[in-house]
């Protein structure tokens, strides 16, 4: 899981999975600026 101080996410649901959606579409533009958009997580 990324730290929240590291990206603008944040959980929802339940369940036996963890669920998490962006919180700031601005801070979440500016986290993959600062990360050459290279993201923790994968899209599948």
């Amino acid at each position: 899981m990324i730290p929240q101080n590291e990206a603008s996410i944040e959980a929802y649901g339940g369940g036996a999975r963890e669920n998490v959606r962006l919180g700031d579409v601005d801070t979440a533009i500016q986290f993959l600026k600062d990360n050459g958009g290279n993201i923790p997580f994968g899209f599948d």
